[in-house]
This record gives C-alpha cells, sequence and structure tokens, in this order.
C-alpha cells in the first residue's frame, strides 16, 4: 500500500492539475520510518508544501489556502488528502475550504458488475430509514429531499453513479443524529447495507488501521529548534522562576508531575525551614526520572554506555544533574556531540510535550543552518537512523547541501515552479529530461557545484537509471565498499545521434574520477563502445555483462544479479519502480540476501574498484 498527499487547488500548488507528494510507497508497520528531502528553489513553493502537509492535522483550511492565481469558482475549492493507495482499494481523508475532512473511498477490488444494485433495492433502503425514524418518535419526509426524487424520477439509474449522494446523505443525517445513539447505529448499519462490500467512512479507517496496524492519519507536527545549554538545566528562585523555565516546564510534564507541586513544596520549605521537605520531593521524583532516562537511552540507542540523569532539589535551587556510563562520569552539555546535542533539545523540548507514534510525520523546515558541515552531516545521519528504528517520517526542507547525502537522492522530492505554479517531482532523475546532468536541480537550487557534494577521491559513476542506481548504492553500503558514489542519467538513447549527444553530455560534467556502467542490451552495448574511445577511458567504462552469473551466464542488466529467490522475496526488483526499490533499500542488510546475490554484486565491484 502506498501513502500519498495530493495537493488540489492549494494556493499555488495543483492549480492545473493535482499534484501529488508520495510519502511511503510501501506502508505497513515496520517499514514506515525514513527521512524525505524537499529541495527548490526560493519562493518555488516549498513553504507552501510543508504548510499544506500540517493542514491536514488542524482539520480545515483557511481563507489565504485559496489560490490567488484564479477568480474562477472551480479554482477556488483547497484541499488536501492523505491518501492510501493498494491493488484493492484507494481510501482518501480529504480536508477542504469550508467543509468537514471526510474519508472517501474511490474504489476497491469490486468490478462495475458487481454494483448493480437495482433502484428498487436503494428506494426500499432509504424507506426502511425514514420507517426507523417513525421508530424512534421522528418524521423524516423523504419527498423534502432531492436526492431521494432523483431517484425516484432517473429511469437510467445506476447506483456506482450516485455512490458518493448516498454516502453523503446518511452522512448528514448521522451527524445530525449523532447524539441518539439507536438512530445513529440504525444509520451506519444500514448505510453498510447499501453500500454493500463498500468500506464506509467509518470502516475505512478501521479497514486500514487493522490491516497497517497503525492508525491511518498521523499525528503532524512541525519542529522547531530551542536550544538548550547548561544555564538551562538550573534555576534559582524556584517558586517565582520555574513557571518561567522552558526546560523544567517541558521536564516536569514528561514526568507527569503537576509544576503546582514543586511549587507547594517550596513555599512549604520557606515556612518551616525544614530541608527533609524537598529531600523527600527528590526521593518521589527518583522513579520517575528513572523512566526518563530508560526512554532516552532507548531512543537514543545508548542502552550499551547509558545516560543517566537526576534532579537534585535544594533550598536555593533545582539542578538537573547528567552523567554518563558505568561510573556515572559527569558531563557536560556544551561538551557533548552536535548528534546528542540536537536529539537533547529534541526530546526534551518536543518529544516530551508530544506522542509519536508509528507512521507519525515531524516536519523541519531549514534544520542546522547554524551547524558546521560536518554538524549538519552528523544530524543528518542521526535523524535518518531514528526515524528508521521508530517508524516515523521526517520530512526536510532545506538549503543545505550537507543535509542531502549522495547515497540517498531517491529521498529527495524536488518542487519547481512555473508560471507561479509549483510541480513536485517525487522521482530524482525525472526532474529535469532535457539535461542528462542529474546533479542539475541540486546545483541550481542549492547555488552549488558538484565538489561541495563529491570528495575529490570518490569515484563517480555513471549509470543508466535511478533503479540501477538504489541497487547499487545499496550493495555499496552493505558490502562496506569505499570511495566511489554512482549518478543516475536519463538512459542511453535510442539511435546513435542520441547516445553521441548524451554521452558528451556527462563528458562534459566535470569529475575528478569518473566512469561508466551500462546495461548489456543493444543500446547500450552502443554505448559501451563510443565510451571506451572517448575522453572517459576504456578502464572507466564497464558493461554489466562482465558479471558472470553462478549459471555461467552474462549479466544483461543490474536485476540480473538477483537470485530467483530474492525476486520473489523482492517484487520490486522485477517491476523496476524506483520507489518500490527505494522502499526496499531503506531496510536492507546483507543477511536479506541469498549468498547468490551477495556474491553477483561482489564480483561487481571488484571490476569497478580494480
Amino acid at each position: 500500500m502506498k501513502r500519498v498527499i495530493k495537493f488540489e487547488k492549494f494556493r499555488n500548488i495543483g492549480l492545473d492539475e493535482p499534484q501529488f507528494l508520495v510519502l511511503n510507497s510501501q506502508f505497513e508497520k515496520g517499514k514506515l520510518g525514513n527521512i524525505l528531502v524537499i529541495i527548490g528553489s526560493n519562493n518555488s513553493g516549498k513553504s507552501n508544501v510543508l504548510d499544506g502537509i500540517t493542514k491536514l492535522s488542524n482539520n480545515s483550511l483557511e481563507e489565504r489556502d485559496i489560490t490567488s492565481l484564479s477568480l474562477d469558482d472551480k479554482d477556488r475549492n483547497p484541499s488536501i488528502s492523505l491518501c492510501y493507495q493498494s491493488k484493492d482499494f484507494e481510501a482518501e481523508y480529504s480536508v477542504s475550504y469550508g467543509n468537514e475532512s471526510r474519508w472517501s473511498i474511490k474504489k476497491n477490488n469490486l468490478k462495475q458488475k458487481d454494483l448493480k444494485i437495482s433502484k428498487e433495492t436503494v428506494i426500499s433502503n432509504f424507506k426502511r430509514i425514514a420507517d426507523e425514524f417513525s421508530r424512534w418518535g421522528y418524521g423524516l419526509n423523504l419527498s423534502n429531499y432531492t436526492l431521494y426524487k432523483q431517484i425516484l424520477a432517473d429511469n437510467d439509474f445506476s447506483f456506482s453513479s450516485y455512490n458518493d449522494e448516498i454516502m453523503n446523505f446518511i452522512d448528514q443525517l448521522m451527524k445530525t443524529y449523532r447524539g441518539y445513539s439507536q438512530i445513529w447505529n440504525s444509520l451506519k448499519k444500514e448505510k453498510i447495507e447499501i453500500l454493500q462490500k463498500y468500506l464506509d467512512s467509518n470502516n475505512t479507517v478501521a479497514e486500514i488501521e487493522n490491516v497497517l496496524g497503525v492508525h491511518p492519519i498521523p499525528t503532524i507536527c512541525e519542529y522547531k529548534k530551542e536550544p538548550l545549554s547548561s544555564s538551562d538545566l538550573h534555576i534559582g528562585n524556584v517558586r517565582n522562576n520555574i513557571n518561567g523555565s522552558r526546560f523544567f516546564r517541558s521536564l516536569f510534564k514528561a514526568i507527569n508531575v503537576d509544576i503546582n507541586i514543586i511549587i507547594n513544596a517550596y513555599n512549604d520549605f520557606q515556612q518551616k525551614n525544614n530541608i527533609a521537605i524537598l529531600q523527600q520531593l527528590q526521593e518521589k521524583m527518583k522513579s520517575k526520572i528513572n523512566k526518563i532516562n530508560d526512554q532516552f537511552n532507548k531512543m537514543y540507542f545508548s542502552s550499551d554506555d547509558p545516560y543517566k540523569f537526576s534532579l537534585v532539589f535544594e533550598s536555593g535551587a533545582i539542578y538537573f544533574g547528567m552523567a554518563r556510563g558505568k561510573e556515572n562520569d559527569p558531563i557536560t552539555l556544551e561538551y557533548q556531540s552536535t548528534g546528542f546535542r540536537w536529539f537533547f533539545d529534541f526530546f526534551f523540548n518536543f518529544l516530551t510535550s508530544k506522542e509519536l507514534q508509528p507512521g507519525d510525520i515531524v516536519i523541519m523546515d531549514e534544520p542546522a543552518t547554524h551547524l558546521h558541515p560536518n554538524g549538519q552531516q552528523e544530524l543528518r545521519r542521526f535523524i535518518k537512523d531514528f526515524a528508521v528504528k521508530n517508524d516515523i517520517l521526517f520530512i526536510i526542507a532545506t538549503h543545505s547541501p550537507f543535509m542531502l547525502d549522495i547515497d540517498n537522492y531517491d529521498e529527495l522530492r524536488v518542487v519547481s515552479i512555473d508560471n507561479n505554479r509549483s510541480t513536485i517531482d517525487n522521482c530524482f532523475t525525472a526532474v529535469n529530461l532535457d539535461d542528462q546532468d542529474t546533479l542539475l536541480p541540486i546545483k541550481e537550487y542549492l547555488t552549488i557545484k558538484q565538489n561541495v557534494l563529491y570528495d575529490l577521491d570518490t569515484e563517480v559513476v555513471w549509470v543508466e537509471g535511478i533503479t540501477d542506481y538504489i541497487y547499487l548504492t545499496m550493495f555499496k553500503n552493505i558490502l562496506g565498499i569505499q570511495k566511489i558514489a554512482f549518478l543516475p542519467f536519463n538512459g542511453v538513447g535510442d539511435n546513435n545521434s542520441k547516445t553521441k549527444e548524451i554521452l558528451k553530455k556527462l563528458i562534459d560534467i566535470k569529475f575528478y574520477k569518473r566512469g561508466l556502467l551500462v546495461d548489456a542490451d543493444k543500446a547500450g552495448l552502443d554505448m559501451y563502445k563510443l565510451a571506451q574511445e572517448s575522453a572517459f577511458g576504456k578502464e572507466n567504462v564497464h558493461n554489466i555483462s562482465e558479471v558472470v552469473l553462478d549459471n555461467g551466464k552474462k549479466a544483461m542488466m543490474i536485476e540480473d544479479l538477483f537470485s530467483s529467490e530474492d525476486k520473489k522475496k523482492y517484487p520490486a526488483i522485477t517491476i523496476k519502480k524506483s520507489l518500490d526499490a527505494s522502499e526496499v533499500k531503506i531496510h536492507a542488510k546483507k543477511s536479506d540476501f541469498s549468498e547468490s546475490t551477495i556474491k553477483n554484486f561482489e564480483k561487481l565491484f571488484k571490476i569497478l574498484t580494480e
């Protein structure tokens, strides 16, 4: 099942046609965590995309969300939908201007022939609804409803053409009589009966949640960094200052302690001058702080060398202590790594006030801009690790090249603008089909040159497409291969002239070390022969057929390196869809693949690195 956000008529997005942001191409518990990096030029619409995502949790759109690019009524009804798509059905949770949020079913595994509910059956069901109202002492005159009269008068009645209207009619009745459980339950039962096997608006949520194991409407929240320092970890004049301490308010909320309990304890101490009052308070806090210790260490993956926090209540101040290791060695916040400090802020300023669950979404707009390049790279690695292990999706908008990873271009979503209209590209190599320089949008939007992304001693190998890039990068990391990176280009061309043109463009893109790997079909072999006589040099040009498989045959494409066993295990390998391949890559480890597959990729990397 795929999870997608659809934008329609929202500000400058989706005006001419809907725009889609793919969140997960395979949505199942245990495989929900990832990081998406949104890039685009200034004023391209990145902020509108982020705002639109948060609107799903607000359940309403505002007047400012109506486009200013058209005065036509049909363009002035913005909506944002969270869509779940599978081969069996497509469910949408939609938020639109002036309307309540609602679930709807666009299609399911039933064919039209299965939906031939007769006009008489529908009318009979409507009459039963009216009878049910009469039974509970309420009148319902169906002749007052336009929908009922239309159905009566429609000689060419087709249930499928009235499906949504019937759902809406019953929804409105259910909304009106929500406080009357007998009528509400009867309406719900009637609705299910009318729609037969269709999922109704309530069962949609239940069905998806049952299948996925997570609630289908995620918590969506925006993280805004509020850096903490050692000076924030203690306060004096407790009674007057504790309410103004962001850190201690967050801490006591996290351990479920009413801050007034602390104030009352200090009031008693002030009146009675008995330090035992504060000592008793400190003892009571120990078990609560221990829970925070466990939670922090679990989330930070530091169980082998755990952090330990403590609270000390003194007559004039409260201190939050930090230690680490078996000897409980004291540590200072300012001296810790960038990743730790970011997570410490994230944990105490954000996680303690939120209860994130698998499938939830955290939005970050331009994070880590104050950090040095190495700090930004460390932060990105930590966010990705945290996201995958906790089944949470992070969506980051950035202008920083150091928040990008050359091994994870498949995580990029590019927002571009033309004639004031924003579009969203989910497949990185489809960004600029007229230019083979895959890095072009990155370099344009981030105003950098490629040497910012690649070390001089890294060999950059061009490959034919995004799926080749994904699988080669995946096994590069699985096998621990260093000093090589891959870049996808948009195919080798369908004739000799086009192939020469593409090859010239690749040669013109300057890398200190570079190579080329192509498939063994006719077009690939033509490129291979031309490239060997080009500035690439024979030693830097390779064809996949150089890999001899276990069965003695030569590989024709990257997918041939996978065993038949692994192709059955991962259908994405066969269908060559980049987003599905990307999902395989996120969680892949060496033990997931057969010995034959591992050996084949080892052969290829030996060829590429010799």
